[in-house]
């Protein structure tokens, strides 16, 4: 399965949300993930807003990007016009 995440699932991914489980579950079936070249910016932003209103505390958030930037290269993108 190719699964295809806008920046709200990617998210859940690696912050614990609703539905986290699901995306999960997901991700660990798809053969490739696939997202919008916007959704770098996209979730850092993300990070950071959820940083600064206490959903993750510094060494969280630090962890959580480090984690995101990890794994993006492996995502296939998908320029947006």
């Amino acid at each position: 399965m190719i699964l295809y995440c806008d920046t709200s699932a990617l998210i859940k991914r690696y912050v614990e949300e609703d539905r986290s489980d699901e995306v999960d579950s997901l991700w660990q079936e798809a053969v490739e993930v696939v997202t919008a070249t916007v959704a770098f910016a996209e979730a850092m932003a993300t990070f950071r807003r959820k940083y600064r209103e206490g959903v993750l505390s510094e060494v969280e958030y630090i962890q959580t990007a480090a984690e995101f930037k990890n794994e993006y290269p492996r995502l296939i993108l998908v320029p947006i016009s």
